[in-house]
This record gives C-alpha cells, structure tokens and sequence, in this order.
C-alpha cells in the first residue's frame, strides 16, 4: 500500500496527519512485512528519524491504522514473545493471508489464489458469502525448522 492512499484514508476518516503518525507511517512502510511490537516500531522510528514518539502515541497510532486497514496485527505466538506484533498491510489491505513463524515472527504472504477455493466453497456449499478474511497460519519456518535440525544432531 502507498503512503498516498494511507493518507487519503485519514483524510476521509477526518484522522489528522500529525508529525508523529506521518513518522510512524514511514517507518512502517520502510519495514515493509517485517512484523514490529509497538515497541521495536517506537526505537526504530526514533532512530531512523531522529524523532521521539512517546510509546501512548504509537500504541494510538496503531490501533487507529488497524481499523482503516493499513497494518495487520499479529498476536504473539512465541513462547518468549507473547505481545503483539504489526505488519504494513498489503495492496488489498490487512485481509491478504499471511504465514507466521512461531520462533523468529517472519511474516510472509500466502498467495491468494491457493484460499480462493475456501472463499467459493463457503458461498457454494454453505450459502455464506464473505466480505472480508483475516488468514495467519503459524507455523515454523524453514530457517527455523534448519536451526533446530543443526542443534539437535
């Protein structure tokens, strides 16, 4: 998604683009599908810009950019790692399916038209149409799955 669009969505929520949204939304789009804590995306901003954010401002600006579907938020999964985390959504918004590893939090696109079969057979055998679909499979990725091969043997 372009920032362009982004800003047209606060536009037409009469969401104000303030310096610290504007900060946030760079960094976010900069980090592209590297899903962020609302912490890890405080230190980054900070330090790619130059710039202090208090973290209330962060939790407020990703709350909000969640509702107009810019960023995807992506529960903890991790044994040591049970908070939140955020992705930059994609072309379609917050609903393009994603795959989630357990261990490192990669976030990766699960290409649509493996799900489309899903959506048509909900419609077709159970008359249930869907508007939208939020998909994250968890799982473990292959580096991850590699790691734990090498430290096992």
């Amino acid at each position: 998604m372009q920032l362009a669009e982004v800003y047209r969505r606060l536009e037409a929520g009469s969401h104000r683009l303030t310096p610290q949204r504007h900060l946030l939304l760079r960094t976010l789009a900069g980090h592209g599908d590297t899903p962020l804590s609302a912490e890890e995306l405080q230190v980054r901003a900070e330090a790619e810009h130059r710039l202090r954010v208090g973290l209330a401002t962060v939790y407020r600006t990703l709350d909000l950019l969640v509702s107009l579907n810019v960023v995807a938020r992506i529960e903890g999964r991790r044994a040591q790692d049970t908070s939140a985390r955020f992705v930059w959504a994609g072309e379609d918004g917050a609903g393009q399916p994603k795959r989630v590893c357990v261990r490192c939090g990669e976030v990766g696109p699960i290409p649509t038209d493996w799900t489309a079969g899903v959506w048509r057979r909900l419609k077709e055998e159970q008359g249930f149409e869907a508007v939208d679909q939020e998909l994250r499979v968890y799982g473990v990725c292959q580096p991850c799955r590699g790691q734990r091969m090498g430290q096992e043997a």
